[in-house]
C-alpha cells in the first residue's frame, strides 16, 4: 500500500468520524477478487499438473504402441526392405494406422472437451469464447510427436536388419 493510499484512507476515517460512530471497514476491489478467484487459480493450478502428467502418460502409451506395433511388424519391414521397398514406403505403413488412430481420437474428444470448457467457463462473469484452432493446433502436436516417434523407432528397425 502506497504513501497516497494510506493518506486517502486516513482522510477518509476521519470525515467518517465526524458523520457516523460506526467502525468503518474498508475493503480494496482487487483483494476482493483475488478472494473470489482463489479457488479457480487453485483449479488451475491442479488442473496444470494433471495435464502434464496425462500428456506424458499419452506420449508413454503412444510411444509403448509404436514400439509393440514396430516390433510385431519387424519381419514385414524385413520382407518389404528385400523386396525394394524405400524408407519411405515403409515409413507410411506404420504412420497410417497410427494417424488414422490419432483421427478417430480427435473426433471423439474435441467435442467433448469444447463441451466441458464452455460449461466450465459459464460459472465466469467475462466469458471468453474457446477458438477451435487451439483443438486443432493440439491434434497438430500430438501428431508430430507421433509421427516424429514412429520415424524414430522405424529408423532403428530399419538400421538393426
Amino acid at each position: 500500500m502506497g504513501a497516497e493510499t494510506r493518506q486517502t484512507i486516513a482522510y477518509i476515517k476521519s470525515v467518517w468520524k465526524k458523520f457516523s460512530i460506526d467502525p468503518l471497514e474498508i475493503n480494496f476491489l482487487d483483494a476482493h477478487y483475488a478472494c473470489l478467484y482463489k479457488r479457480e487459480n487453485e483449479m488451475a493450478n491442479l488442473l496444470t499438473i494433471v495435464c502434464i502428467i496425462t500428456i506424458i502418460i499419452a506420449i508413454m502409451g503412444v510411444y509403448g504402441m509404436i514400439v509393440f506395433n514396430i516390433r510385431q511388424k519387424e519381419k514385414e519391414i524385413a520382407l518389404r526392405k528385400i523386396a525394394g521397398a524405400t524408407v519411405w514406403d515403409i515409413l507410411l505403413l506404420l504412420n497410417r494406422g497410427a494417424l488414422i488412430q490419432l483421427i478417430i481420437a480427435f473426433v471423439v474428444a474435441a467435442p467433448v472437451a469444447y463441451y466441458v470448457a464452455n460449461r466450465w467457463l459459464e460459472n465466469f462473469a467475462y466469458k471468453i469464447s474457446i477458438q477451435w484452432w487451439v483443438f486443432v493446433l493440439c491434434w497438430l502436436v500430438m501428431c508430430a510427436i507421433t509421427v516424429a516417434t514412429i520415424c524414430m523407432q522405424t529408423y532403428r528397425a530399419l538400421k538393426t536388419e
